[in-house]
């Protein structure tokens, strides 16, 4: 976890300090792939300080965390199903208002990403540890989502990462979530997931929601 961590946070930080200094170096990563957001780096920033604060083991942190993620997602999903703009993808900072690029909405991938990433990291830090199994379903499904984005970016599959005329896939965010969703399954896994707990039914189940969501 500490590796996905590293490697979400640097990517969101990175494309920050890309916003600030003009570089466009990891802001777009090829001329032809989706460019990512100033808030949505910022929002793969934290992200990736999520997984960090849970591999340190540090109770209640990643729930933190993760009500932040799953509220961000949240409310841009909202924007694509009533077609409003609630602000969401404005940037935070004054002075960058005036960069043209940063009023475009995240996509509808990267939202519903934001909102499972969140829903795991809360629902790792419940009480009941036999609702944690769900952490490693929602990573699944995250990791399906993310990785045939990705593919379809390698590839060239539009499809894949576009999804009608909503704003693509940004190519920063499916790479980061294909991690995260490995990630999830293993912080799963720390939380006492194994076959002791839950019997050898739970690889299967997560191969099932997979495998489901990616044909989808």
């Amino acid at each position: 976890m500490t590796f996905v961590g590293a490697v979400m946070g640097l990517l969101g930080l990175f494309s920050v300090l890309d916003w600030h200094t003009n570089a466009f170096n990891w802001i777009c990563l090829s001329y032809d792939w989706p460019f990512v957001g100033y808030n949505e780096s910022l929002a793969l920033f934290l992200s990736g300080m999520g997984f960090l604060v849970a591999a340190s083991s540090r109770f209640n942190g990643p729930r933190r965390i993760g009500w932040v993620i799953l509220a961000f997602g949240f409310v841009a999903l909202l924007q694509f199903l009533f077609h409003q703009d609630l602000w969401i993808d404005r940037p935070l900072l004054p002075f960058m208002i005036s960069k043209p690029l940063l009023g475009t909405r995240i996509s509808p991938n990267s939202a519903l990403c934001f909102l499972l990433l969140g829903a795991a990291f809360v629902i790792a830090e419940s009480p009941r540890r036999r609702f944690s199994i769900l952490v490693g379903v929602l990573g699944t499904i995250l990791f399906a989502v993310s990785m045939c984005a990705a593919f379809g970016l390698i590839a060239g599959a539009g499809v894949a990462y576009h999804w009608g005329s909503h704003p693509p896939f940004a190519a920063q965010s499916a790479f980061a979530f294909s991690a995260a969703g490995l990630g999830a399954i293993a912080y799963a896994w720390r939380l006492g997931l194994g076959w002791e707990r839950v019997g050898i039914w739970w690889i299967p189940l997560q191969a099932g929601f997979g495998l489901t969501a990616f044909a989808i």
